[in-house]
């Protein structure tokens, strides 16, 4: 696989953790003043304002985020989203997932009972990513930003992260970020599919578990869950508490 030989400064990916909140305001404080020529770097005016900044003030912390990021998106040389992505991510299909797409590819997918998941890397930043696509309910894809020793063990050994092995995490994710989905006709749709993983996933899950994860109403999610029960043998609390 070809490398990019794009270069993105450490001091230039701190910043980037620290913006997409994969850094603790603690720890990107303490970095600041300790990094060796961050001023020469930002400049003496941005310098200034990063390192005089009260963290622990909402507002203060939110400008200071919105100049560094000008900054770095000005100083970067990479077209790809990656780096500005938190190292766990939900984006919706359309134009946003495109956007992320744009410069990965697919290199492996790991196939039954994981039918979700695959192993991305982007050609442009070559950073690696799981990525579990959502697209039965929610329309959404779950990224989980790998290092290369991840990389490996899933090449090599066929050994994958466990964080999107349920589908019902999938589910939450999406609810996490204000996406959920509601059928206009739930009885011809693929939900019976949805609530049957479900229950294999987790026997004995309850009805009113299910019709929150799929916003459904609860007349609505007994019908689906008895026909799965009914074809598919699996276990559900019907019971509404």
């Amino acid at each position: 696989m070809a490398k990019n030989n794009k270069y993105i400064d450490s001091r230039i990916e701190s910043i980037w953790r620290f913006i997409r909140g994969d850094m603790k305001v603690q720890d990107f404080e303490q970095w600041v003043y300790s990094e060796s020529n961050l001023e020469k770097m930002l400049g003496k005016t941005l310098y200034l304002e990063t390192i005089s900044v009260n963290y622990s003030d909402k507002d203060a912390l939110g400008k200071i985020k919105e100049l560094l990021s000008g900054y770095v998106r000005q100083t970067s040389p990479l077209q790809c989203k990656c780096i500005q992505l938190s190292d766990l991510t939900v984006v919706a299909t359309g134009e946003e997932s495109k956007a992320v797409f744009q410069y990965m590819e697919e290199v492996t997918k790991r196939g039954e009972p994981f039918w979700w998941l695959s192993l991305e890397h982007c050609c442009e930043c070559n950073q690696w990513w799981l990525v579990a696509s959502e697209e039965r309910h929610n329309d959404v894809y779950c990224l989980r930003r790998l290092d290369s020793q991840a990389a490996d063990e899933i090449l090599n050994k066929n050994s994958w992260p466990d964080c999107f092995d349920r589908y019902e995490t999938l589910l939450r994710l999406g609810q996490h970020t204000g996406i959920s989905v509601r059928f206009v006709d739930p009885m011809d749709s693929s939900l019976a599919w949805t609530i049957s993983d479900l229950a294999k996933e987790r026997p004995g899950i309850a009805i009113s578990e299910i019709a929150k994860l799929l916003n459904l109403d609860m007349d609505v999610a007994k019908h689906l869950a008895r026909k799965a029960v009914k074809n598919e043998g699996i276990n559900i609390n019907l019971e509404d508490s």
